[in-house]
């Protein structure tokens, strides 16, 4: 039988300075969110008799669950949207014409492995930005590397590089994002080019959403 623990009276739990030291450990090692769980947590163990691998494999679990949240975060902060928004706050009630059953079959990311283009077209106000960021937050859930750029923004940075002969460098960054989102693309300059010596403009500079 595993070994387990048993009920014990509060004062047989670890001194302060001992649970002090042992949390600063686990600072250390990373382990942020076993720090700050695992006093609650033997508190817990003890009183439902749990065994020593159940809660350890606990921990084990939070602290995986955990990371999980931070990855994801990070994710959605580099990928600088200007809002959050999800499909679940899209209202399709507005957009009678707009099939959600065709957006939620996007939601399953197919498109990215598939390397196929998604582009929303109508006029202002109708959802098309909250649609490509949901989506595209939906990407960073899955641990995809994502991006959102206006069109305006992302003609001057290749304008920029360009000037600057970083146009290569910056292109290949764009080639290893999962999902490069290019909201207003309909607002670019008229008349404007890609630059001279690009070989070959990434895919997002063609359409409103791009893998």
């Amino acid at each position: 039988m595993s070994p387990r623990f048993t009920k014990a009276p509060p004062q047989t739990g670890l001194p302060e300075t001992e649970s002090s030291m042992l949390k600063g450990q686990l600072t250390k090692l990373g382990l942020h969110s076993v720090a700050a769980t695992f006093e609650a947590e033997a508190d817990r163990a003890a009183k439902s008799e749990t065994s020593y691998t159940a809660y350890l494999g606990r921990l084990v679990e939070l602290e995986l669950a955990d990371k999980a949240d931070r990855s994801i975060n990070a994710r959605i902060a580099r990928a600088r949207f200007p809002v959050l928004r999800t499909l679940e706050q899209f209202d399709f009630n507005f957009q009678p014409s707009l099939s959600a059953a065709r957006v939620r079959e996007l939601a399953s990311l197919a498109f990215l492995d598939q390397a196929v283009n998604v582009l929303f077209v109508g006029g202002p106000g109708v959802g098309k930005t909250h649609l490509g960021i949901a989506l595209a937050i939906h990407a960073c859930s899955a641990r995809r590397s994502v991006l959102f750029t206006h069109a305006p923004d992302l003609l001057d940075q290749l304008l920029a590089a360009d000037a600057s002969h970083t146009l290569g460098k910056v292109l290949d960054q764009l080639r290893r994002l999962d999902l490069l989102v290019v909201d207003e693309l309909g607002c670019a300059p008229r008349g404007a080019v890609i630059p001279r010596g690009s070989r070959s403009p990434p895919p997002a500079a063609a359409a409103a959403w791009r893998s």
